[in-house]
């Protein structure tokens, strides 16, 4: 650790002329002075530092670690308790602080249950750190260390000696720019500049960049010789000049396009696509786009039954994708746009095509992103709007989290675009209520690429005094203030401009009228994104033609001179980024202007050692009351007269309509499987499809019908009694993934066993893949022992739950009811992107879209339908997400989870950095959210049971 300390001190930007300071901080580190030293820490080491650079952050977890064990490590006899207390505290601080950041780090997880173990020198995870250094050990690392400064000082000499040299140079190109002025004025005046004058002067601009006797050599006073060597030395690259494609066929072209095989087409529109998105820009795509309108390929001007437009209605659904690729291409492109705009049936065919596409996420996608870009052109907004599309938008983001990223992005940039028009905002004035449930919802969504878009529709629609009126009753300045702190300034100063306008009390201000439908050309640019050719769909057999080959050897035409068009340069839209958005945008050109930077989508579980350390964490343990015996029993929450339900009672506003059903049958008595004795299924190793599996997926299908394992801990009890409103807390475990590990944990473990008595663990490795092992094996325990309890909660280990909410939830529920509650997810679709955790390969599950299901940070169900889930799991293969997975149990059973508004596995918003998600206020009126840190779990607890006062009782949006 202190060679790391060194090796920071050395290399790190810290200020090497205080040495002194340095020394001190290490004298510091050495006598254990923990206040001297981080004193000293934050005097020396930059916060830039210590909060960017991961080397200082680890460097100073191990220092904190270093200064709470200081006293057990050096004391001589028994350490002073009040002491070593004050720094086990200041220890845990930073744990609940600036050390949360680094819980999720395998590295640092032991550490995180330090404080609480009773005596850490003899522990396995954490005597390491108590063995002796060797004296000589440290002198060395001071000496090494010394070095370093050393070093650290030449270099420092190295980088001024360049310095000086770049400023040398930079005052020598002055004076020699000052003296050949002078020698100008001289000339207007009649002087003559002698040869002898010229050559000092350009000896004196060249001595720099070569040696002086070679610039005393060269004669600069022959004509051009200074000249051609200045020249040459910022000489530019020369470009190569761009070759045009050769001309097509377009007549046999559109021919096998509307008269070829579905596989033909195919490949044509993707070669087709290719021409456009993968030639360069400038002339030589335009020269493709104008061959392609001057021929009309996509059959916009012909009144044939049969035409190229057609195939976006393919039964082929090759074909139908393929055809959107293609048509999003052409509306990437201005000139493109408008060769497309001048057939309304354009429109009408992808209006319909949007709505009726359900089996295709691409095909989707290329056709929503093709209307988006139609939307920067203000006649087919006009279209759009009277079609209704404003609706079908507001129905989709209803369920974000549904929606790919381009999806998302791409439809609440086509609704602010249609919400720019008067039009627009009357429309969305019959849904008032809705439209700003959807906004304010994805206000606090992950995507922060949709933030812009999402501020530039509720901007405009409040300019409508009738929606303004709507927002104030629902309370959205109290949601848009909650992001006031949070993001970029130019996010938050556009949220203050909306507030600004929600208050407003003028009239309707139109920022565009609808009766002038002219052009804006500096709203029509070109934005071809990469995504157009994204997931290929099929790949050219054997001998197959394809792409730029199958053109120029089946398809060459006779090639003609194409004039080129004459393109205005693009004008630059005047648009400041501390207001909301007031034009017409499509994502993919807004994102070259304003980037906006990519969160990372949420992480399903931690690591076993993390729950241990939560769970003890929590209880809040000393190290004197872990040793002693069992503590008496925790009071459980109970249903009193009618203290526990709000008069409010906003929990139970859901009217679930439901009929009692018969209890399964009795299952085994004990648990039946007491040895681990499975071997893969050597069956799949052989076959074409399995083999190009990833590795991990090639382990589960091999494994999978291996569906229950012995119990390495656990007890046979019945749950503890009180009648109603009685609660029992089980954590659910697996064995932990490194062997070297293992032991460690299981110590732990047992101590925690020792005291609370509920931890189940399976003898499984606790992996992503295995969670679903978790939930049978649950399913099978509670049939066997707790065959009777009414309900069950089941949450991860990093949610945070009100039992006040829940139990008054349950105060009128049944136990026979079908009732499976939380935050449901509709038509969600298998993520086939591989850098995604949740991917899935279509030769695992096929179908374009899951059941219903309720998202697995937590849900809550009845006991007789967790009795009759555990036999419809037993009817299904294992499948490796979860919450997915129950919902196919569920299906099954014909039974449909319930959506409720107070579960929120994503958090009270989709932002995680939202300040709306450390509001207590929020919390109080929540049953589930999902997902904190320890200390987050805990200081928010104590918030919500305090002497809390809200302005009033919130509800969910």
């Amino acid at each position: 650790m202190r060679l790391m300390l060194a090796r920071l001190l050395a290399e790190g930007p810290v200020d090497f002329r205080n040495v002194h300071g340095i020394k001190e901080l290490l004298a510091a580190f050495d006598s254990g002075e923990q206040k001297v030293f981080f004193d000293l820490w934050d005097e020396h080491i930059p916060r830039c530092v210590r909060e960017g650079d991961s080397l200082a952050q680890k460097l100073e977890f191990y220092v904190h670690i270093h200064f709470a064990i200081y006293l057990l490590k050096h004391s001589a006899g028994r350490p002073d308790k009040e002491q070593l207390d004050d720094r086990i505290s200041f220890f845990k601080t930073f744990l609940e602080t600036k050390g949360a950041a680094l819980s999720q780090t395998t590295e640092f997880l032991p550490f995180y249950a330090l404080p609480f173990v009773p005596n850490p020198m003899v522990h396995p995870s954490f005597k390491e750190l108590f063995q002796k250094e060797n004296g000589q050990g440290n002198r060395e690392m001071l000496q090494q260390l010394q070095q370093q400064l050393v070093e650290a000082e030449r270099r420092s000499m190295t980088y001024l000696k360049r310095y000086n040299k770049i400023q040398a140079d930079y005052h020598n190109l002055i004076g020699v720019t000052a003296e050949l002025v002078d020698s100008l004025e001289a000339t207007v005046s009649g002087k003559m500049i002698t040869p002898e004058y010229l050559q000092s002067v350009c000896v004196r601009l060249f001595s720099n960049q070569m040696r002086q006797s070679l610039a005393h050599s060269v004669d600069f006073t022959r004509p051009g010789t200074a000249s051609t060597m200045l020249r040459a030395s910022l000489a530019p690259v020369k470009l190569q000049d761009v070759p045009l494609l050769p001309s097509l066929d377009y007549e046999k072209l559109k021919k096998d396009l509307i008269f070829g095989s579905d596989r033909l087409k195919a490949f044509l529109l993707q070669a087709l696509r290719w021409r456009l998105t993968t030639s360069l820009p400038g002339e030589q795509r335009e020269t493709v786009l104008q061959a392609y309108i001057s021929n009309d390929l996509l059959d916009c001007h012909s009144h044939n039954q049969r035409s190229v437009l057609q195939l976006l209605h393919s039964k082929s659904e090759v074909v139908r994708q393929y055809m959107a690729r293609l048509l999003n291409a052409f509306a990437s492109l201005a000139q493109g746009r408008l060769y497309l705009a001048q057939n309304t049936k354009v429109l009408r065919l992808l209006e319909g095509r949007l709505k009726e596409e359900d089996k295709d996420v691409i095909t989707r996608e290329n056709v929503l992103g093709a209307l988006q870009k139609f939307s920067l052109r203000r006649p087919l907004q006009t279209a759009m709007i009277q079609d209704g599309l404003i609706f079908w938008l507001i129905d989709i983001l209803k369920d974000p989290d549904c929606l790919s990223d381009y999806t998302l992005e791409y439809s609440v940039a086509l609704l602010m675009n249609l919400c720019l028009r008067s039009a627009g905002k009357n429309m969305c004035a019959k849904v008032a209520g809705l439209v700003l449930k959807v906004l304010s919802d994805l206000l606090g969504h992950e995507n922060h690429e949709i933030q812009p878009y999402v501020n530039g529709a509720l901007y405009s629609i409040l300019s409508v005094p009738s929606i303004r009126e709507e927002a104030r009753a629902m309370g959205v300045e109290d949601i848009l203030r909650c992001f006031i702190k949070e993001g970029s300034a130019e996010m938050v100063r556009q949220i203050e401009f909306i507030i600004r306008q929600l208050n407003s009390e003028e009239p309707d201000g139109v920022l565009e009228s609808d009766d002038d439908e002219d052009e804006d050309d500096e709203e029509d640019h070109d934005t071809m994104e990469a995504d157009l050719d994204k997931d290929e769909l099929i790949q050219p057999q054997l001998g197959e033609l394809s792409g730029e080959k199958l053109l120029t050897t089946e398809y060459l035409g006779i090639m003609t001179h194409t004039g080129k068009t004459r393109r205005k340069g693009l004008a630059s839209v005047q648009w400041s980024s501390d207001e909301p958005l007031r034009r017409p945008v499509t994502p993919g050109g807004h994102r070259n202007g304003y980037p906006v930077r990519k969160t990372v989508y949420r992480s399903v579980c931690l690591a076993l050692a993390l729950l241990v350390a939560v769970t003890v964490f929590q209880r809040s343990l000393t190290p004197g009351q872990f040793l002693q015996g069992p503590p008496p029993p925790t009071p459980v929450p109970q249903k009193l007269g009618g203290q526990l339900v709000n008069p409010n009672t906003f929990w139970k506003s859901q009217k679930d309509g439901v009929t009692p059903i018969p209890r399964a049958s009795q299952g085994p008595q004990v648990w039946d499987v007491t040895t681990t004795n499975c071997s893969a299924n050597v069956n799949l190793t052989h076959q074409a499809w399995f083999q190009g599996l990833e590795p991990h997926f090639r382990q589960f299908l091999s494994y999978r019908h291996c569906r229950y394992f012995p119990p390495t801990w656990g007890r046979e009890w019945a749950p503890a009694g009180g009648g109603r409103g009685a609660v029992r807390t089980l954590f659910l475990l697996g064995t932990a993934s490194k062997l070297e590990e293992r032991a460690h944990y299981q110590q732990l473990l047992a101590y925690e066993d020792r005291i609370y008595g509920d931890i189940l663990q399976w003898d499984f490795l606790d992996s992503f893949f295995n969670l679903t092992l978790k939930e049978i094996h649950f399913l099978k325990w509670l049939d066997i022992y707790c065959p009777n309890v009414p309900f069950i909660f089941k949450g991860d280990d990093d949610v945070f739950v009100n039992p006040t909410n829940l139990l008054e939830f349950l105060a009128d529920r049944r136990p026979q009811e079908n009732l499976f509650v939380g935050d449901v997810l509709h038509h969600a679709r298998p993520i086939r992107r591989k850098d995604n955790k949740y991917y899935i390969p279509g030769a695992l599950y096929s179908k374009a879209s899951y059941p219903p299901y309720a998202g697995g940070g937590g849900f809550l169900m009845a006991g007789g339908l967790a009795r009759r889930l555990r036999h419809a799991c037993d009817t299904l293969e294992l499948y490796p997400i979860d919450d997915v997975f129950l919902g196919m149990c569920l299906e099954v059973l014909g039974v449909q989870p319930t959506a409720h508004e107070g579960f929120k596995t994503f958090g009270i918003s989709r932002n995680r950095n939202s300040r709306m998600n450390k509001e207590p206020c929020f919390f109080r009126s929540m049953l589930v959210v999902h997902k904190l840190l320890p200390a987050e779990l805990l200081g928010m607890w104590e918030l919500v049971h305090s002497n809390l006062t809200c302005s009033r009782r919130l509800q969910v949006l």
